[in-house]
């Protein structure tokens, strides 16, 4: 198959590991398209998925989640000590997740 299916919000005939991988590529290029230096883990062991420079490093973490029948996001939980930013990945939006004040603008507009 040279490409899979997309059926909602799941991609089908896609290894698990490889769409957490096509999601963190999303979210490296959408947060290098809005201006911030991005570095990603080489090891699936590393602590944090993507390191974001702004001033300072921050841990991010990449999710894949999905919208219930009443819209509201759904994601697997994560240990919250492991990263400075949330990133879930939907179908067609990235919604950011964040208590630093430094990286607030990014949840700004998040439905």
């Amino acid at each position: 198959m040279l490409y899979a299916s997309h059926n909602g919000n799941a991609f089908v005939g896609i290894p698990t590991g490889t769409v957490g991988a096509i999601n963190e590529l999303r979210v490296s290029v959408d947060l290098l398209t809005k201006g911030y230096h991005v570095f990603r883990a080489l090891s699936p062991a590393c602590l944090c998925d993507l390191v974001l420079l702004e001033g300072r490093a921050f841990r991010v973490e990449a999710t894949t989640g999905h919208r219930n029948r009443e819209g509201k996001i759904q994601y697997p939980k994560h240990d919250l000590a492991r990263f400075d930013l949330l990133a879930v990945v939907l179908a067609d939006a990235i919604v950011y997740f964040t208590d630093i004040a430094e990286l607030k603008s990014l949840t700004e507009g998040s439905p």
